[in-house]
């Protein structure tokens, strides 16, 4: 079996007026100004996927999930939800694991142990969440569930309304 080696190096200039490509033999301009900038982003990812370097960046669902665990930590933050300090404390803790995710280099975290950090920071969020939120998001995915026609779903929706009444002392009226 004959291994090969390839080296080639993708490169900026300091002010960015040239982006080029170079191999051992070979020096390749990729071009100037937006063009440069395109076919050098476009040889990035090329590079990535090809030697299976997983870039969180690259991953549009996951960013998507990102984002929305951004928005449910700046409204706790702006409604003055009363956190204690344990709470204040997990709050600054997951927003913090969250932009290190974000901002990540490639190859820092595989497809799936960034996502096991995605549902790990979700996890921690609901911990967070008043109670009458967590209700209405989880009645919210039983109904995109029931949308999306997952096998699953009447199962989970009966646990779910069993544990609601268990949760709730019907008994007597707050009034």
């Amino acid at each position: 079996m004959t291994k090969i080696e390839y080296y080639c190096v993708l490169g900026i200039k300091r002010d960015q007026s040239q982006f080029f490509c170079a191999d051992r033999a070979n020096f390749y301009e990729l071009g100037k100004g937006t063009q440069g900038v395109a076919m050098f982003e476009r040889l990035k990812a090329w590079f990535r996927r090809t030697f299976g370097i997983y870039s969180v960046k690259n991953d549009a669902i996951l960013l998507y999930y990102l984002s929305t665990l951004d928005v449910r930590a700046r409204w706790l933050r702006s409604r003055g939800v009363a956190l204690d300090p344990d709470g204040i404390g997990l709050l600054e803790e997951l927003v913090e694991r969250r932009n290190k995710l974000e901002n990540c280099p490639p190859g820092t975290y595989s497809e799936g142990d960034a996502w096991i950090e995605v549902y790990r920071l979700e996890r921690l969020m609901a911990l967070l969440e008043p109670f009458h939120n967590l209700i209405a998001e989880i009645r919210l995915r039983l109904d995109e569930a029931l949308a999306e026609r997952a096998s699953a779903e009447p199962r989970l929706r009966a646990a779910f309304i069993l544990a609601e009444a268990n949760a709730f002392d019907r008994s007597k009226s707050p009034y």
